[in-house]
């Protein structure tokens, strides 16, 4: 079955801040928190149906003065901010349709520029998805390690290190 996507009018929120909360609950990134209502107000929404069930959405807005990982755009850019397909329905296209839909949304408000920062730990599937269904260009990675135990400030064994 092939997915619709279109834009969610504000009675679908809902629905929109329920998939949030199964995207943080699912563990599948790090840091994930779900989408409260008043950060919804003002995003472009959009829903992919698969018959009558959402499987998915996206939620993105332009911003005249964006700043991407050190980086400075140029002129208006769109900041896609997140993406989601329920687990059964990745790979099947949902995820490319809603990445397109954002891109005619950027299109339409004439930006110069789509842009989003991806979080995942299968993010090898993750860079494929962005790099080539999708069409984006790999610019940056940020890396982390968690520190079990860091030491209290003035506790180290280093001068100079605080």
């Amino acid at each position: 079955m092939t997915c619709v996507v279109r834009e969610a009018p504000a009675e679908e929120r809902p629905l929109i801040l329920a998939m949030s909360a199964d995207f943080a609950a699912e563990g599948c990134c790090n840091g994930v928190v779900p989408f409260t209502p008043e950060q919804l107000e003002g995003q472009d929404l959009f829903i992919a149906w698969a018959g009558a069930e959402a499987i998915g959405y996206a939620v993105g807005h332009v911003s005249e003065d964006a700043r991407f990982i050190g980086r400075k755009t140029r002129g208006r850019c769109y900041e896609a901010e997140e993406i989601y397909v329920k687990p059964a329905w990745r790979g099947r296209s949902a995820g490319a349709d809603l990445m397109a839909a954002l891109r005619r949304r950027a299109e339409a408000a004439r930006c110069e520029q789509l842009q989003l920062t991806a979080v995942g730990k299968d993010w090898p599937r993750l860079l494929r998805f962005y790099t080539d269904r999708a069409g984006l260009r790999f610019w940056c990675a940020t890396m982390y390690q968690e520190i079990a135990e860091a030491p209290e400030r003035g506790e180290t064994e280093h001068e100079g290190v605080s």
